[in-house]
């Protein structure tokens, strides 16, 4: 459109009409200067943005005045010394240093040796809500996806965690992350062959293609007025008869072909589009071209990541299953384990707060005749620390308990009370004359899922600082024995040791009191299998220290712990229980426990299985050369916990808005089918017009 004024401009100047060529000149450079105006400030912004946040990156460098050095044989060589460099002067070769809170400035290897509890958040990469835990292992895997390469640190991520030094593979538009920024400025070349590519590309050069949908059309337009205003001015010209033609049938013909031109029509867009971009910026979001607001109109679907996006990825651990007949200890015979049983089962609840960190709550037994009104207690009675159906930590059952130290010892998250801050108006307690502070909560660290099975474990009384911590003395301990971490023999007898043992208090789950009742022990890690998405397990084991002197360490196996997805671990699991009583898990019992895990996924819960068993003490000295598949092999199946991550407050609202403007959501997660389909229908993405296709898989 412009360019056809352009053309009115010079033809008004070549037969000076002066008032002409200026009214239409301004007209085009009001078009272009409101375009003009709006890109540069967004580059102006962006360019302050990036002068702000220049990154820097720590590499060893040769230093021909260091005087420290190593002699590997008959060569001395010289050691780098650390230097902070732009990231833009790091190249492959590079050894870089990366700590917590760096970023990292290019794609590189870790270095074996030099790990030390490394994760990344590599959410602008993989879009992965959660830190990757890093590893110096090498991948065998050839085709290996850029997620799951745990050896290598990615540029544009950042250390959350750990610290290690590497090796530079890659820089600039070589990385991973520059792939993409390449990919996104290259456009998507044609398929056409022959004629139809010359076609193609001549609708290129017009304007006609390989462009937004709005520019396409005002260019077809702009044609097509053109079109008109040459033959309207032809016709002009000919009522002359093409002689002794006046100065003022070409001023006639120039005002008949403007005429028809809608020469506000560009600015008008253009400033409806400068609207589109302030509407953008006062929402922190920056355009630097405008016709990218146009093309931001033409989206038609969202696919958005569950966890941490839609959800809060705060996650708790709302239901617990184990397959035991009875979740109380037997009052006729002390200690003894109550027989296992997939078909029932005992389903737990686990209360929760505001705070997803806080590590007391009751845990209860879910009766399968709660919804019974008869059976219903009013709110008094819910909060009743007496109440029959409550889970103490000074009793637990034996199958409850075993499940309970594969959530807290089979875990990497640490949860702690976070600092206190003083109160905002700073009044001074009456009594001390001391500001008055209050505690700003509970704080965790590590992934998501394994904070939520380390809360309960707490809630449960045996988090895993209780079971780790090295005690002092022999004192006695409340709760006598761990009947879940000896073989059969020992087990005997601890329970002819627990009468020596009684109760003062009687401590319940929901207890607020800091002071837990101590063990005869305390456990050590031997081995850990971090979490591999391929496989989605992890494992553990576990050696048991105890407490008195007078017992003999090899009386106590070892424990292998190990969580995952059901299905990977029913495949690995061949007993229930971890008891003397455990028996033979059949094809109907995995029926049944897939049956449960259904049940837990269709209420929004994300499903874990926890499994173990036991390994002699005797394999101690070996164990860290035992492979893998070995370790995981066997198990006995322990029980479900069934996991709640709430949707952000803000999901539906933004999902309804999306709707209303025709745009379809879509969540991808890796969750369970009904788990998934749960949290799509609480946020609005489903609805029950959706049918069970609505929900794909793929398998």
């Amino acid at each position: 459109m412009n360019l056809v004024l352009i053309a009115a401009v010079a033809v008004s100047f070549a037969i000076h009409d002066w008032i002409a060529a200026g009214v239409v000149g301004a007209l085009v450079i009001l078009n272009v200067s409101v375009g003009f105006t709006q890109e540069w400030k967004a580059e102006r912004v962006l360019a302050s943005l990036a002068s702000v946040g220049s990154p820097v990156a720590t590499v060893l460098r040769h230093d021909p005045k260091s005087t420290s050095s190593t002699r590997v044989g008959q060569s001395r060589i010289v050691e780098g010394k650390a230097k902070s460099v732009p990231s833009v002067d790091v190249v492959p070769g590079d050894i870089i240093l990366v700590k917590i809170g760096d970023v990292v400035p290019a794609d590189a290897r870790i270095i074996p040796g030099f790990l030390s509890n490394l994760e990344c958040d590599e959410a602008l990469l993989t879009g992965e809500s959660m830190p990757v835990s890093k590893t110096a292992d090498p991948i065998d895997q050839a085709d290996c996806p850029v997620g799951d390469r745990t050896n290598m640190i990615y540029s544009g991520s950042q250390v959350t965690k750990g610290r290690a030094r590497c090796v530079v593979t890659m820089t600039g538009m070589h990385t991973e992350l520059g792939k993409i920024a390449k990919a996104l400025e290259s456009k998507e070349g044609t398929k056409e062959e022959g004629w139809k590519l010359l076609v193609h590309r001549l609708k290129a050069g017009l304007g006609l293609a390989d462009s937004t949908p709005l520019q396409i059309t005002l260019n077809k337009l702009a044609y097509w007025l053109l079109l008109g205003a040459i033959i309207l001015a032809i016709t002009v010209v000919s009522s002359t008869g093409y002689t002794n033609m006046p100065n003022s049938i070409a001023t006639y013909a120039v005002a008949s072909a403007v005429s028809l031109i809608p020469e506000s029509l560009t600015a008008v867009t253009s400033l409806t589009l400068a609207v589109a971009c302030r509407e953008l910026a006062a929402r922190n979001a920056y355009v630097r071209r405008m016709d990218a607001v146009e093309t931001l109109g033409g989206v038609h679907n969202i696919c958005s990541d569950k966890t941490g996006t839609i959800t809060l990825g705060r996650m708790v651990v709302k239901k617990i299953w184990i397959p035991v007949k009875s979740a109380f200890l037997s009052r006729t015979v002390p200690g003894q384990r109550s027989d296992y049983d997939t078909t029932t089962g005992e389903m737990y609840s686990v209360e929760s707060g505001t705070d997803p960190f806080y590590p007391r709550g009751m845990i209860r037994v879910v009766r399968p005749d709660a919804s019974d009104p008869n059976n219903e207690m009013d709110s008094d009675d819910e909060d009743d620390v007496t109440s029959h159906d409550i889970v103490r930590i000074e009793s637990l059952e034996p199958g409850f308990q075993e499940f309970v130290h594969s959530a807290a010892l089979n875990n990497m998250a640490t949860i702690h009370r976070g600092g206190r801050k003083k109160a905002t108006d700073g009044a001074a307690n009456e009594k001390t004359g001391a500001n008055e502070s209050e505690n700003v909560g509970w704080e965790a660290n590590g992934d998501p899922t394994e904070i939520a099975l380390q809360v309960f474990a707490h809630k449960a009384g045996r988090g895993k600082p209780h079971l780790t911590a090295a005690r002092r003395g022999n004192a006695v301990h409340a709760l006598g024995r761990i009947v879940s971490r000896a073989s059969a023999n020992v087990q005997t007898q601890n329970l002819a040791r627990q009468s020596d043992h009684q109760l003062n208090r009687v401590h319940t789950a929901q207890s607020d009191n800091d002071t837990l009742p101590m063990i005869d022990g305390h456990y050590e890690m031997l081995v850990e299998h971090p979490f591999d998405s391929t496989i989605k397990r992890m494992s553990t084991v576990w050696k048991f220290i105890p407490e008195n002197a007078n017992d003999d360490k090899g009386d106590y196996d070892l424990v292998v712990y190990v969580k995952g997805a059901v299905e990977r671990i029913l495949d690995r699991c061949t007993h229930i229980g971890l008891g003397e009583n455990k028996i033979p898990l059949t094809e109907e019992g995995k029926d049944e426990i897939i049956e449960r895990m259904d049940t837990l996924a269709a209420e929004g819960l994300r499903v874990l299985c926890l499994a173990g068993k036991y390994i002699s003490n005797a394999s101690k000295e070996e164990v860290k050369s035992i492979p893998r598949d070995e370790i995981e092999n066997n198990c006995c199946f322990l029980g479900l916990a069934g996991i709640y991550d709430p949707p952000r407050p803000e999901s539906h609202g933004a999902v309804m808005d999306a709707l209303r403007a025709g745009i379809v959501v879509r969540m991808l997660t890796g969750d369970h089918a009904a788990t998934a389909a749960s949290i799509a229908r609480s946020v609005g993405i489903l609805n029950d017009t959706h049918g069970p296709l609505a929900v794909m898989t793929g398998q």
